[in-house]
């Protein structure tokens, strides 16, 4: 397929039956059949009449037809509301659309979100980055959960005090 780097990415037409790995720098749309890895630098469309047997790989994910496979989507997954996705999905952002139908397992990965984060520019002076960042070691953790269970036994003192008159 198009390995260069520059022009228009890769169609598989509507009455195309492929067999084997569709690998492009471009983006890729499928409207056909793909037995086989379908793997791009870029976005990747599966169309609402495509059929694709094998696993996914790129930057943005879009699911209208069907996919039996995993995916990875390394900035985001999305199902519409016309899509089936039976496989796992690894991404940084899913959007399952009403209608859609996903089974499988999902996990959310932070590395991507969190660069993207770190690049952008500070909230009232803070850097995102120190804002979104997570404690240190299991000490921090434990005291955490601790308060907030004691936080909300608090609470539902209060709660079991009040009376209505």
């Amino acid at each position: 397929m198009n390995n260069e780097g520059n022009g228009e990415g890769t169609i598989v037409g509507a009455n195309v039956k492929l067999q084997g790995t569709i690998s492009d720098n471009n983006d890729i749309v499928i409207h056909g059949a793909v037995d086989g890895e379908v793997i791009s630098e870029k976005n990747i469309n599966i169309t609402p009449s495509a059929v694709v047997k094998g696993p996914i790989k790129g930057m943005i994910i879009t699911v209208a037809g069907t996919v039996e496979g995993d995916i990875e989507g390394t900035e985001k997954t999305e199902i519409l509301p016309t899509g089936k996705v039976i496989g796992s999905i690894n991404t940084s952002e899913l959007i399952i659309q009403s209608g859609a139908i996903f089974n499988g397992e999902c996990k959310m990965t932070e590395e991507n979100k969190t660069m993207r984060e770190t690049k952008s520019e500070p909230v009232n002076g803070k850097s995102k980055e120190k804002e979104n960042s997570k404690p240190a070691d299991k000490d921090q953790q434990e005291e955490k959960k601790t308060k907030e269970m004691e936080e909300a036994t608090d609470a539902q003192e209060v709660i079991d005090d009040f009376e209505l008159d």
